[in-house]
């Protein structure tokens, strides 16, 4: 490993507070199940001020988004970490070091499906809908990302832990190719609940609106629904999402002993 001075430049959405921060970094590598090698950083997390403003920060996206829930704050992190390695970490090579040992910033997971340690399961489509806005007192009309149940329902009798629950898959909207600039990942949580639609071949058909536990970026994790009433806009800019599950090199699972860290 390498310790050097790094100059990082944190911004979770247009909304929140961009800064630059000078912090000690350890860097490593994390590797995939077929033996790709992924670069993470190990950063100290914030201290006094700063974590003053995480916090507010925080308490602004729980008014801005009611109906999601913060589950771990920002400031219980002794190190920061980010969305990607929150939702591939589990699939991963575990890093055990010191104190909370898997909180590591993770910049680019795609050597997790490029490499087929992962594949794709499902996809998730960007839904028009109309909703409540609080801050406004108004109908809006927003996004979701909704999936087909034909994709979904079967993935708990494939991918389950050795209590029989499903284990959380991770969803992102990184694509294959190009730089990273707003890419998100998260984990899925469940289904919320089902709604029909036209697909795109004009037939009325039920989809799926999901839950997922993710980081947004420096703050905290959260649990949410993915469309722009819930989390930060900048996270649903692509037109879908993808969800993987494990692929070659995984032996004679299922049941998975794959469980993400509570923080």
């Amino acid at each position: 490993m390498k310790a050097y001075k790094l100059t990082l430049l944190l911004m979770v959405t247009t909304a929140l507070w961009p800064q630059e921060l000078y912090t000690q970094v350890i860097t490593d590598y994390r590797f995939t199940r077929r033996g790709s090698r992924v670069e993470v950083q190990r950063m100290l997390n914030l201290s006094g001020r700063d974590l003053d403003r995480l916090r507010s920060q925080e308490r602004r996206l729980r008014n801005r988004f009611p109906e999601s829930r913060l589950l771990v704050s920002a400031v219980d992190y002794m190190y920061l970490r980010n969305c990607h390695d929150y939702a591939w970490a589990p699939f991963m090579s575990c890093m055990c070091i010191g104190p909370q040992p898997e909180a590591w910033w993770m910049n680019d997971p795609r050597a997790n499906w490029l490499d087929g340690s992962m594949v794709q399961r499902a996809t998730g489509v960007k839904m028009v809908r109309e909703y409540w806005d609080v801050w406004r007192r108004d109908e809006v009309r927003g996004y979701e990302y909704a999936f087909r149940p034909d994709e979904i329902d079967p993935l708990q009798f494939l991918y389950y832990n050795p209590l029989g629950e499903l284990i959380p898959l991770p969803v992102t909207n990184v694509g294959d190719v190009g730089a990273i600039t707003s890419g998100h990942s998260t984990l899925l949580d469940g289904v919320t609940t089902s709604v029909l639609a036209i697909d795109e071949n004009n037939q009325l058909v039920t989809f799926y609106l999901c839950r997922f536990r993710s980081k947004w970026g420096a703050l905290g994790i959260w649990r949410h629904r993915w469309g722009t009433p819930f989390c930060p806009p900048l996270y649903c800019a692509s037109g879908t999402v993808r969800l993987f599950a494990p692929g070659a090199g995984w032996g004679s699972a299922p049941p998975y002993f794959v469980y993400p860290t509570a923080w």
